[in-house]
């Protein structure tokens, strides 16, 4: 038997653009898929995605909690040199954030 372990993360909306916001931050971040599911009281997205190899899942649906700082990222790098190509795109949260050592 084998099995897959997957971050998932569930947000009241804006899972698309969460989504597409992670994948700019790494080269090889990409969308794997999309799908929305039209339910009575709206819609829910599901959108799935990787980076450097993991694969994480967003769920926007109405009852989600909202984004926060809960969920967070670790980019863990061979040194320092690697760290630096992260630099620029985390200035894009709104705050400077901590790469490095």
């Amino acid at each position: 038997m084998s099995a897959t372990i997957r971050s998932f993360l569930w947000l009241e909306s804006g899972a698309e653009e969460a989504a597409r916001f992670y994948v700019s931050l790494f080269a090889d971040g990409k969308i794997k898929s999309v799908e929305t599911i039209a339910i009575p009281d709206g819609g829910v997205e599901v959108i799935e995605f990787s980076l450097l190899g993991a694969v994480f899942v967003l769920m926007g649906c109405k009852g989600g909690p909202a984004a926060n700082e809960a969920f967070s990222i670790s980019a863990l790098c061979d040194d320092q040199a690697r760290s630096i190509g992260f630099g620029e795109p985390w200035l894009m949260v709104g705050r400077e954030l901590h790469v490095g050592g």
